[in-house]
């Protein structure tokens, strides 16, 4: 994803696993690893990748609670 899209953060990429019809990326966001499952075909940058979240898929809490 373009790094000046509403909705994105960037990570670091630990590594790819190829499984099949897709691929599994682990990355570091903030100290939290994430995994990311991307279609084989989708070429992963070595270093960081930048990650867009539509706002219907995301929810925001504060001390436990959904805002």
């Amino acid at each position: 994803s373009d790094s000046a899209a509403e909705n994105t953060l960037s990570a670091k990429v630990h590594g790819v696993e190829a499984l099949g019809s897709y691929k599994l990326v682990t990355a570091d966001f903030e100290g939290q690893s994430v995994k990311i499952k991307i279609k084989r075909e989708k070429e992963v940058p070595a270093e960081t990748v930048f990650l867009t979240i539509p706002a219907r898929h995301y929810c925001v809490y504060e001390n436990e609670h959904l805002i």
